[in-house]
């Protein structure tokens, strides 16, 4: 299952840790400029690449405040950035949904559920029908 790390504070490095230790998703620590603002930012998959282990859904890719909050379903969610490896929210319970959020999507990505073979008479009345 997917982890995240608390830090005290912005700038402790963390990703050599989180490359030796793939079940790290990411880390989170207190902004910089502004403490009572908690910043969440993924890992990426290995330190030459760009790939992340997990991705913001891409929903909230570039949204902030309201727009974010209305896509989320986390009230305190303030910003998600373009390139889904940052968010920053307000409180520690948004925090902790973030997180639930993000294990989830990454235990689904790395183990999605089997799917259902295809009913062929489903398909074929589906196709009468005009879908």
């Amino acid at each position: 299952k997917g982890q995240f790390i608390e830090l005290p504070s912005g700038g402790v490095p963390w990703l050599s840790y989180a490359y030796k230790n793939p079940e790290i998703l990411g880390a989170v620590y207190p902004d910089m400029g502004n403490k009572d603002i908690q910043v969440i930012r993924l890992a990426k998959a290995a330190p030459a690449t760009k790939d992340l282990r997990v991705e913001f859904p891409d929903e909230w890719a570039g949204k902030e405040d309201r727009l974010l909050q209305d896509v989320s379903h986390v009230p305190g969610a303030l910003f998600c950035h373009p390139g889904k490896f940052l968010m920053t929210v307000r409180t520690r319970h948004d925090v902790e949904q973030v997180c639930r959020i993000i294990s989830a999507k990454y235990e689904f990505e790395q183990h999605p559920a089997p799917s259902d073979p295809v009913d062929q008479t489903t398909t074929d009345k589906s196709a009468e029908l005009g879908f």
